[in-house]
């Protein structure tokens, strides 16, 4: 199947997001040591309107059926 066949539409998603819950998730990816320390966190950078430059977490839609683990993948 076409992935892009898996999104809803713009106004799909408006009327899916009146009647029922969609699941989204935000992740900190993280890097870690031997030790299991975090030496490393992943974020994402963003050019903002006004040239400024803003960090995000990464984040998304959870495709119906998709596991969250493929989901943070993708």
């Amino acid at each position: 199947m076409d992935e892009r066949a898996k999104w809803l539409s713009a106004d799909g998603i408006k009327d899916a997001r009146a009647q029922l819950p969609i699941l989204y998730v935000e992740a900190l990816p993280v890097r870690t040591n031997a030790a299991g320390k975090v030496v490393e966190i992943g974020l994402l950078l963003r050019a903002m309107p006004d040239g400024s430059i803003s960090r995000a977490l990464v984040s998304g839609r959870v495709l119906h059926g998709e596991l969250v683990r493929d989901a943070l993948i993708r």
